[in-house]
């Protein structure tokens, strides 16, 4: 979501990078022989996968150095269904209208299935054939933030 570059005294680029994801925000250094190969790929708002390693050097805030950059391929055929996951507690109509509604908005092929947790127990239910969804990172999106980060399967 941000990009900070800089040069060295030997005038190489290299840059601070802040990855963000529906749990929080890092910042993630990225030294001058990895940002020569990965600089146009990195721009604000870009999709990408990222290996990295952590530099504890620092205990009170440990950085992230980036190793590689990838671009995940979005548009992989999903063969499977959704999988929408919720403790059975938090199954209330407003809840349930709010995911129906979501899925609405995405309509597909896909089938989608709930998964209610209670403890140790989960129950699986396959949603209404009319609320089939297309499984794009939109529609992840979403219901990650309805639902949580660790709600979408």
């Amino acid at each position: 979501t941000n990009i900070q570059r800089k040069v060295t005294k030997q005038g190489a680029s290299w840059a601070i990078v802040t990855l963000e994801d529906l749990a929080g925000a890092v910042d993630l250094m990225v030294f001058s022989q990895t940002y020569a190969n990965v600089s146009g790929l990195i721009h604000d708002d870009a999709i990408l996968a990222v290996k990295a390693k952590i530099d504890a050097r620092e205990e009170e805030s440990p950085k992230l150095v980036a190793l590689e950059f990838s671009v995940p391929d979005l548009n992989k055929q999903r063969t499977g269904p959704v999988i929408v996951k919720l403790p059975l507690t938090r199954c209330t109509p407003p809840v349930v209208d709010s995911i129906k509604s979501v899925l609405q908005t995405h309509p597909g092929s896909v089938e989608v299935h709930l998964h209610l947790t209670n403890g140790e127990k989960t129950t699986v239910m396959k949603i209404d054939e009319k609320l089939r969804v297309e499984p794009t990172s939109a529609l992840f999106g979403e219901l990650k933030a309805l639902l949580g980060p660790s709600a979408v399967a």
